[in-house]
């Protein structure tokens, strides 16, 4: 959870926060699931801006330091003249 006050370009005070969650489980052998949530309102007075981010996905343990996270990222707004943005992304992970 964040909160923050913080004065805008035309010298207001902007009150803004945000919630974040993350999960993972473990399915069978090397392979994991996850998921992440964060929901973000840029200005508590202003109308349709909050975002929400969503990313979910599968993490594949290939060798001891070595993971391949398939998942896909989502971006939601609350202004309906935005359209939500959905990604898929591979993310490579080693230790060295």
């Amino acid at each position: 959870y964040q909160r923050t006050v913080k004065k805008s370009l035309a010298g207001e005070d902007v009150k803004s926060f945000g919630v974040s969650l993350y999960g993972s489980k473990k399915l069978s052998g090397n392979k994991r699931i996850f998921t992440r949530a964060d929901l973000y309102e840029p200005n508590s007075d202003a109308e349709d801006d909050q975002e929400t981010l969503l990313i979910g996905g599968v993490d594949l343990k290939l060798a001891e330091q070595v993971h391949l996270m398939p998942n896909v990222r989502a971006v939601l707004y609350q202004d309906s003249s935005k359209d939500a943005e959905i990604t898929p992304r591979l993310t490579g992970f080693f230790e060295f």
